[in-house]
């Protein structure tokens, strides 16, 4: 195969939505409660819908609540309102982001 052929390959291999579909029925099945896993009963992972999915496209169950991007966000504000210490360490990379973008500016010149 040439480079081209092959990279075609593992793109569409790579772009199978029922592998995908698959491999999300196993990760929500990891994640259920009665599994045996630590995280079980408090991260869920959508279940996909595999008699609607195709190689095109993964449909998955509906989960309200909160995403986990937005309990993250949510509680590194609620560190950076309640917490010195926070500040403190975000003010010290601050500090040191800004010396090597000074230093780089420096070496540039």
């Amino acid at each position: 195969l040439t480079y081209i052929e092959e990279l075609e390959r593992q793109f569409y291999t790579e772009f199978d939505f029922r592998r995908e579909a698959a491999d999300l029925a196993e990760i929500s099945q990891n994640f259920a409660e009665g599994s045996g896993n630590p995280y079980a009963g408090r991260v869920r992972v959508p279940k996909p819908e595999l008699e609607l999915s195709s190689e095109n496209v993964v449909v998955m169950e509906y989960l309200p609540g909160e995403t986990l991007l937005s309990y993250g966000l949510r509680m590194r504000d609620e560190l950076e309102r309640s917490s010195m210490l926070w500040r403190w360490w975000r003010g010290f990379w601050l500090l040191r982001e800004l010396r090597s973008h000074l230093s780089l500016l420096l070496e540039v010149q």
